[in-house]
């Protein structure tokens, strides 16, 4: 069985919390899988490149049994890749970007909207390069071919959600849990950024694979 990680919008392969499962697997002797998402390019990616990334990341996998983990844009990447999948197991999704298309229409105004497409490109801050990096419209443009709204995956889920969360509302993660009897959701006294429950969201997961045999 292979595990893997998918990181968060304007993210990367070494961020705190890649960091933190990548050595709590090697405790367990496992090696996890951290790709890089901004593919091909962050200011080209979308969410089909992503996803097709993954898609050929799970082709390739020889056990053709894998455990996504996802965190915020990647937690709704893992979904929509269980859904495309039957080589997907298992899910552990933290606060999950669900509802990101109407999301990115609340968090840029019409007004820069309107820059954005007329000009091609807007910039955001990456947390990885830790600089303001071009992203194309083609990003908000794709994101108009996919929807979580009613989404079903029929496999186990484990949801860890911040109740403080600003970013993607928990409201968002209950809805899910209420549409998928296999998922689980458990809150926490955190905002959408987790650093602060990574301790306890490792006992969770940890629990939640050894559950299931993983």
């Amino acid at each position: 069985m292979s595990f893997i990680y998918l990181h968060g919008f304007a993210s990367g392969p070494a961020s705190k919390k890649a960091s933190f499962f990548k050595e709590r697997f090697s405790e367990r002797g496992v090696e996890l899988n951290v790709p890089d998402l901004n593919v091909p390019t962050f200011r080209k990616m979308t969410l089909t490149s992503q996803l097709d990334h993954v898609d050929r990341i799970l082709t390739s996998n020889q056990t053709n049994q894998s455990v996504l983990i996802g965190s915020s844009m990647g937690g709704l990447v893992a979904a929509l890749s269980a859904c495309r999948s039957n080589s997907v197991r298992l899910l552990v999704l933290l606060a999950p970007g669900f509802g990101i298309e109407q999301r990115w229409c609340d968090l840029v105004d019409d007004h820069r909207r309107k820059q954005w497409r007329e000009t091609g490109t807007i910039e955001v801050f990456h947390f990885a390069s830790k600089q303001n990096e071009l992203l194309d419209y083609d990003f908000v443009d794709d994101l108009k071919n996919y929807s979580s709204r009613n989404m079903r995956v029929s496999i186990p889920t484990l949801i860890l959600h911040g109740k403080h969360d600003a970013v993607v509302p928990i409201e968002e993660s209950v809805a899910f849990k209420e549409s998928n009897p296999h998922a689980e959701l458990i809150a926490l006294e955190d905002d959408h950024e987790l650093v602060n429950s990574l301790d306890e969201i490792w006992r969770h997961v940890d629990r939640f694979l050894l559950d299931h045999n993983a």
